[in-house]
């Protein structure tokens, strides 16, 4: 599991990873629109994403393998 802190409305995606991952996302949250992203994003990346809980918060649990 790994604890993100999300940023929206930034120039370009992009990750920084620690202790608590900042993703800097270039969708606002509207409608669905920036947790979407996040999904597309990450799963070019990683085989498998999903949101575990935080879906309308910036501090979100992601299950990443």
């Amino acid at each position: 599991m790994i604890k993100a802190r999300i940023r929206t409305g930034r120039p370009e995606f992009s990750i920084v990873k620690g202790e608590v991952w900042t993703i800097c996302l270039k969708s606002r949250p509207e409608n669905g629109k920036a947790n979407a992203e996040l999904i597309n994003e990450l799963s070019r990346l990683y085989k498998s994403v999903r949101i575990v809980s935080g879906k309308s918060s910036r501090n979100k649990l992601l299950q990443i393998e």
